[in-house]
């Protein structure tokens, strides 16, 4: 168990993550993204840890469902510049 865990603002984890705040909030409420941390009346952050599991799920998906890419169109592409 790590013993020191950071917290991240919602600038870094926006920057982290490529998503626009309604959508990190949308996906908190739907279970999707991890939970904030209050700090402070009005203020939170996310457990560093947590925010960068949830990227790596995102790109491990991606590289488990993507079929490799259809290059026909480059081909396509280049016979038509000739």
């Amino acid at each position: 168990m790590k013993l020191h865990r950071n917290i991240i603002r919602r600038t870094e984890v926006l920057k982290r993550t490529g998503k626009a705040t309604s959508t990190i909030y949308e996906q908190i409420r739907k279970g999707l993204f991890p939970k904030p941390v209050k700090l402070g009346p009005r203020s939170v952050g996310w457990v560093e840890d947590e925010v960068d599991d949830h990227v790596a799920a995102l790109i491990e998906e991606r590289d488990q469902s993507s079929a490799p890419l259809d290059q026909t169109h480059l081909t396509q592409k280049e016979n038509n510049k000739e």
